[in-house]
């Protein structure tokens, strides 16, 4: 096993099957959402403008657009970021298979980071597909989502697996590259203040030149972090990767894997963070599981619910959680 950058990786293997997220529902989305803003607002122009609108008439269709707006702009960002090159989950060739556990949204980020686990056939002892059923609260609302995942049991050793566990919490605690900047200069200002030895600041002035040449590479993409995390280091020794709308899809996946590793029996979980009686462990891990995936939503609305936190509370249990918990459930 390894940890290899982006950059290390060789993309030209010839017998090498690449599965990457499909743009497909983010064009989809896309234009439902830009359907809507034009039905919306088409009328509501012609009827303005005869003097047919009341006040309140005008608010509600602001509000639409407004909302609307924003699930468009989101999954035309995704729409963009799939059709990188970047976007890619797992690429497997007949010596090796590589898994990026970055989210291919976050392709602002360095190349150089250290986000590809290198897996030769002889390290993995079986792959399996797990289907998972989550319910949770939304609102007012109960929201039932539905979830596929390849489960690679790995044959490691101790440091291996710590070694890969502390790639995946670095990639977490990974700031957002305009904060990363802001940061930077603050503590640019303290080394000068405290009269740090001249090769402390030119380190961080390194570190800052660094990330300003990433974000003027493309002067499109985003400052922004994308809390997606598509690969989790479970118990057991076992990788577990999303492979919701992945293609090819997960049976293609096994059939290729079948032909060099052993396909374990398929399993089916459900979960439910909306129960009313979550509590001890059953509740603790819970919290982390939606952490470790990334919800950080569900995990604050299970703190604000079962611990009685105010919603400022719930956010800093849980943002704390996620910067110094470990990815291993």
């Amino acid at each position: 096993m390894r940890l290899l950058s982006i950059i290390d990786i060789d993309t030209h293997d010839l017998d090498e099957q690449v599965f990457r997220t499909s743009s497909t529902g983010s064009l989809i989305m896309f234009i439902i959402c830009l359907a809507i803003v034009v039905g919306v607002s088409v009328p509501f122009l012609w009827s303005y403008f005869k003097g047919e609108v009341s006040g309140w008439f005008s608010i509600g269709v602001f509000w639409i657009v407004f909302w609307v707006g924003i699930i468009a702009w989101v999954a035309w960002a995704r729409f963009r970021s799939s059709l990188l090159a970047s976007n890619w989950l797992v690429r497997v060739s007949p010596e090796r298979i590589l898994v990026k556990f970055r989210s291919f949204q976050n392709y602002c980020y360095p190349e150089t980071d250290l986000v590809v686990i290198e897996l030769p056939w002889r390290e993995i002892d079986w792959v399996r597909k797990t289907k998972e059923t989550t319910h949770k609260d939304q609102g007012d609302n109960a929201v039932t989502e539905f979830f596929t995942y390849l489960d690679i049991k790995l044959h490691l050793s101790e440091r291996e697996l710590k070694e890969i566990d502390r790639g995946l919490q670095e990639e977490r605690k990974r700031k957002p590259l305009r904060s990363s900047i802001d940061e930077l200069n603050s503590e640019l200002l303290h080394a000068r203040k405290n009269k740090a030895p001249k090769y402390e600041i030119d380190a961080i002035k390194d570190k800052i030149r660094q990330e300003k040449a990433v974000r003027s590479r493309d002067s499109s993409k985003s400052s922004a972090k994308y809390h997606d995390y598509p690969v989790r280091l479970m118990h057991e020794n076992m990788l577990r990767i999303r492979w919701n709308s992945i293609k090819p899809g997960i049976k293609k996946a096994l059939v290729l894997f079948g032909e060099r590793t052993t396909i374990d029996d398929e399993i089916k979980i459900v979960t439910d963070s909306s129960k009313d009686d979550l509590s001890g462990k059953e509740l603790e891990d819970m919290i982390l599981d939606r952490i470790a995936r990334g919800d950080k939503f569900d995990a604050r609305a299970l703190v604000k619910k079962h611990y009685g936190y105010s919603t400022t509370e719930a956010v800093k249990f849980v943002d704390d959680l996620m910067n110094n918990q470990s990815t291993d459930n």
